[in-house]
């Protein structure tokens, strides 16, 4: 059996990878990697330099000796568009049904086909109460084909060959929706909640709401870690890398979940409880939409955090006090054998995308 693909979670700060092999139901971490990029060469998900991008990572492929060629990476910007299209069923092979939607989506969604890549997943059938008719529900992808492109010349550059270039947010779902399953089992409760995964990066935040595994909404809201360190700057006038230092140290909350006396960081914990807090806002015009969009019908009742923020201690329960939904870090232990796990240890969030990018199963 072939190898799953390295799962390559590309951010405009660093490269993170993850090597998976199948064994049984669950996945074992074979490698894992990450390298800081220079900054300019990925901006908010789109690739400036493609050339560099390549050179980047043939370079971290060999630094950390990497044997895999076949990558999966994701694609997570302002240019992406997702939409729930609703249909009468059609009785015919893909191709017909990919000619019927192409219609709905050169309509709907604001990418001209010719400029576009775009792909659908049927996921849900029902009968129409009101007519009777065969209704279907189809997820579309829409992205514009030149960010694609120089994504996948990077790859090419590297010496890689693509083997599926995904929605981000797929592969976050993928990773992180498991577990919040067996909570909601352990919980006994009677309904699914919508659910929001936020991966946040250096300068932004990849939100994606999902409702019955369908992705309902993604976006990228301009929020990210380094608006943590950024402010800390401000406010003290530290160079860069002692606030990026001090904000891991420190944490949200303090450890043990007190303040003590005396505690060196408390000024610049409530400078980072400040943010954490306009964050939390930022996140809740996202979920405001969402809601707004659904006629008022549908709210967020979950959220599970991951990437770089996944690491600064204490932001679940900050959001958590905002939002006031449950919010946890993202937590794949459902989908891999207990040895990576503790391999992963305290950054397993921070690999989420990476893992949902290497597991074989497309969204």
């Amino acid at each position: 059996m072939a190898s799953p693909p390295v799962g390559l979670d590309i951010t405009s700060s660093a490269l993170v990878a993850v090597t998976l092999k199948r064994k049984g139901k669950h996945y074992t971490v074979a490698a894992r990697a990450e390298s800081p990029l220079t900054p300019g060469i990925v901006v908010d998900g789109e690739v400036h330099d493609a050339d560099a991008l390549g050179a980047a990572i043939k370079a971290f492929w060999t630094e950390h000796g990497i044997k895999d060629k076949t990558v999966a990476i994701g694609v997570a910007n302002q240019r992406c568009i997702t939409r729930v299209i609703e249909k009468v069923r059609i009785k015919g092979n893909k191709k017909q049904l990919r000619e019927a939607i192409s219609f709905d989506v050169a309509e709907h969604l604001p990418i001209p086909l010719e400029e576009a890549v775009w792909d659908f997943h049927t996921v849900d059938r029902w009968k129409s109460e009101d007519t009777g008719a065969e209704m279907e529900r189809h997820v579309v992808v829409m992205v514009y084909r030149e960010s694609v492109e120089r994504y996948r010349d990077a790859i090419t550059a590297a010496g890689l060959k693509v083997a599926r270039i995904d929605l981000a947010a797929f592969a976050l779902m993928r990773a992180g929706l498991p577990a919040v399953k067996l909570a909601l089992l352990a919980e006994e409760a009677d309904d699914d909640p919508v659910v929001a995964l936020l991966d946040v990066g250096p300068t932004s935040t990849n939100v994606v709401i999902s409702r019955g595994d369908v992705c309902e909404l993604n976006r990228i809201v301009g929020f990210g870690r380094q608006h943590f360190t950024q402010t800390l700057v401000e406010q003290f006038g530290w160079e860069s890398a002692d606030a990026t230092r001090v904000s891991g140290e420190a944490g949200i909350t303090p450890l043990g979940g007190m303040e003590t006396p005396g505690d060196p960081y408390a000024d610049a914990r409530r400078i980072m409880q400040f943010v954490a807090d306009q964050f939390a806002q930022e996140i809740r015009t996202s979920f405001d939409y969402y809601t707004h969009s659904s006629g008022g019908v549908n709210r967020v009742g979950r959220v599970v955090i991951a990437g770089e923020g996944s690491l600064l201690r204490g932001i679940e329960h900050r959001f958590a006090h905002e939002l006031g939904v449950p919010v946890s870090i993202l937590d794949a232990s459902p989908r891999l054998d207990p040895a990576s796990v503790e391999e992963l240890g305290l950054a397993h969030a921070r690999f989420g995308t990476a893992i949902g990018l290497a597991m074989e199963e497309a969204a």
